[in-house]
């Protein structure tokens, strides 16, 4: 059989130890589904977290990816196509406009058109013996209608993303995304605790889901970035990241980078890369050195002495963080860029509580500190067998 291969930048079909048999044919099912609610790509909901997954299940058994396509309303197996409607995702974009100013996280409920066809198409896609996977915390409101409880992977709380949203605002707007992320707490809760085990992505989230008493673990959504040999001096100090610029975190992450102390000072050079970091003008006109999209985060740390990424939103792991830890680069961030590592992790980055305090001594100070070896749990290899691992013990 052939099995879904997710990585980057997007899905390539792998011929699998079962086989020759074409990716859309589901018989006999393999015993591991895992359910993705997005187009798995880059420009949609994107592969990391995913790769990490199907990395684990491979060795245990058949596996495929099924995948929401939401224009069409179904569930599939097929590669998804190239290239992206554009004239539809202008005009979701266009009428999510003043909602997303709103909420700046994707709402709990966005996920119902493919909760609604989950249900009625668990049939086509699950036979007996299976072991579905239901991937982000969208999909958990589907449980209590499922004929059997699956294994659900959180990438983040999505209560939590709004509570922090709602902390950053002022009144009324505080007051509005407050009571929204209390409403979805209970919501998010509830499906959860149906769940036949928990996945987290992120360590404090992993640790806000214990009281549902649910077996769950906390396995870092791997990477495969790999040591990179220091940048040789010139004395210019270059700090930066290496991101998805199509997600508006990374983008958050950026401006406020560029806002600090640490960007005006003149001894300092701001570098980004990334995909679809030479589509917004707006950074190179702040003073950013933009890379634009690399062949391998190697390409971009080579031309990086540390990596400085400043975090104002969002819960789970910042993979960014993780690759450049791999990458052997030094990380200053803030107290949420470090909330999805585990407190060992913790102990190798520089950590920043306000945005004025990341100037350019913090920076210097944090390239001549000792660094731990703590980057070995990030590595696909280690997070996907830790994954594997739990499988195993729950089933």
């Amino acid at each position: 059989m052939r099995v879904i291969r997710v990585g980057r930048p997007g899905l390539t079909k792998l011929k699998g130890r079962f086989g020759a048999t074409t990716l859309g044919t589901m018989a006999p099912l393999p015993p591991f589904v895992h359910f993705y609610p997005f187009r798995p790509d880059r420009e949609q909901g994107g592969t990391l977290r995913l790769r990490t997954a199907v990395r684990a299940t491979e060795p245990l058994g058949e596996t495929v990816v099924v995948w929401f396509d939401a224009p069409a309303g179904r569930w599939r197996t097929e590669e998804p196509a190239a290239g992206v409607d554009g004239a539809g995702a202008h005009g979701a974009a266009a009428s999510a406009g003043l909602k997303r100013r709103v909420f700046p996280h994707t709402l709990f409920e966005s996920g119902r058109h493919a909760v609604a066809a989950l249900i009625e198409q668990w049939s086509d896609h699950i036979k007996q013996g299976a072991v579905p996977l239901l991937h982000t915390s969208y999909l958990a409101p589907a449980i209590k209608a499922l004929p059997e409880a699956p294994i659900v992977d959180v990438y983040d709380l999505v209560w939590r993303g709004h509570e922090i949203d709602a902390r950053a605002a002022q009144l009324p707007l505080a007051a509005v995304r407050a009571a929204y992320a209390a409403r979805v707490r209970r919501s998010e809760e509830t499906a959860l605790r149906r769940a036949r085990a928990l996945l987290v992505a992120g360590w404090d989230d992993h640790r806000r889901l214990e009281h549902l008493g649910r077996p769950s673990r906390w396995v870092p959504t791997g990477v495969s970035a790999e040591p990179v040999a220091p940048r040789p001096p010139d004395g210019r100090l270059r700090i930066g990241f290496l991101g998805n610029f199509a997600h508006q975190p990374t983008l958050d992450s950026a401006n406020a980078l560029l806002a600090s102390p640490a960007a005006q000072a003149p001894e300092i050079d701001v570098v980004l890369g990334g995909w679809e970091s030479d589509r917004h003008p707006a950074l190179r006109d702040a003073g950013a050195t933009i890379l634009g999209p690399v062949a391998t985060p190697a390409d971009f740390w080579r031309e990086v002495d540390a990596a400085v990424i400043p975090v104002f939103s969002g819960t789970g792991i910042k993979v960014k963080i993780a690759e450049a830890l791999l990458a052997g680069r030094t990380v200053v961030t803030t107290p949420l860029g470090a909330a999805g590592f585990s407190p060992e992790t913790r102990e190798g980055m520089v950590v920043v509580q306000r945005l004025p305090d990341l100037d350019a001594a913090t920076c210097l100070a944090a390239l001549i500190a000792t660094r731990r070896d703590v980057a070995h749990e990030f590595s696909l290899a280690t997070t996907a067998a830790a994954y594997r691992d739990f499988l195993v013990s729950v089933l």
